[in-house]
């Protein structure tokens, strides 16, 4: 590790004040190890609107201003995650990492924080905390590196949007021909029906968490996890699981009402690497949920992964 450097990544020709609800492209410099990149909104003393927008959620306002934060490497997508997702998956780990506002000024202009994590300060192990911070660099085969942002609600005229970027004081690490392992999130809406469903149709990887949204009707009572045909989860009641992960240090959802997160499984408490899910064989994962009561529409799953680039 080294001494970090935060820098501003050129917004003004993509967004600013008054820019309207749709899909906004930055493109994040290449050769930097990047430890972190915030998310940052300013009111400008006139102008306020939460970060993270989703009424389906515990976090944001039913209108707010980002909707769907993505992270493409080479045009691929490594994370995409709504804002009030991504908020979720932070906060799992501490209350501290997630969404952070502060008032400064004589005005009190407002300034919202969201982060994006690839260096862990979570984990109990500096080496490991650092393990995950991502090598932008065409030596680790990344040519491309994006932030891809979807607005839920319009830039008021007196706010204003800016990223930045914390990475390594020096270039990104250069590779002798090892490929980089990095944290990918994948989004899924499961089909729900009746009192329980089954799912084989997330996609192969080391898995550390798997956060669900409860569905319509019901919320997410026991969860059973099976690889290759043994058994990693016992139908664990969802509120054993809680207990069990406030047990480790972690701060779990609790909610058991229809549209908000319900349920979270991690595998994963410290060591990215050693303690995941090994489900890199297609079908080998095998998740069983059963409701309170007959559900219907969909289970949304938000599941984390260690991979290498591809």
């Amino acid at each position: 590790m080294s001494c970090k450097r935060i820098i501003q990544i050129a917004n003004s020709a993509n967004l600013g004040a008054s820019s309207g609800v749709g899909t906004y492209i930055f493109n994040l410099p290449i050769g930097l190890r990047y430890a972190r990149l915030d998310l940052v909104y300013v009111d400008g003393g006139g102008a306020p609107i939460d970060i993270s927008r989703d009424a389906t959620t515990d976090f944001g306002a039913a209108t707010g201003l980002l909707a769907d934060v993505e992270l493409l490497a080479n045009s691929r997508s490594m994370r995409l995650h709504a804002a009030c997702e991504l908020d979720h998956l932070n906060t799992l780990n501490g209350t501290i990492y997630g969404r952070g506002a502060q008032k400064t000024g004589a005005g009190a202009t407002l300034r919202q924080t969201l982060p994006i994590y690839f260096r862990e300060p979570w984990r109990k192990d500096l080496a490991q905390a650092d393990s995950g911070a991502f090598n932008a660099d065409p030596s680790w085969g990344v040519n491309s590196f994006q932030l891809k942002l979807t607005l839920g609600a319009a830039i008021p005229a007196t706010g204003s949007f800016l990223i930045l970027a914390y990475v390594d004081g020096v270039l990104a690490n250069p590779n002798s021909g090892n490929k980089q392992t990095v944290k990918r999130v994948f989004r899924y809406d499961l089909p729900a029906g009746g009192t329980a469903s089954d799912f084989t149709t997330i996609n192969p990887g080391n898995i550390e968490t798997v956060c669900l949204i409860n569905p319509t009707g019901a919320y997410v009572q026991k969860v059973t996890v099976k690889l290759n045909g043994t058994l990693f989860r016992d139908a664990v009641l969802q509120g054993d699981n809680i207990a069990g992960m406030v047990g480790e240090g972690m701060n779990p959802c609790t909610s058991q009402t229809a549209a908000h997160f319900g349920y979270d499984i991690v595998f994963d408490y410290d060591d990215p690497f050693s303690s995941t899910l090994p489900a890199v064989t297609p079908g080998s994962f095998w998740m069983h949920l059963d409701f309170s009561a007959a559900a219907s529409g969909a289970t949304r799953a938000l599941v984390e992964t260690f991979g290498a680039i591809d």
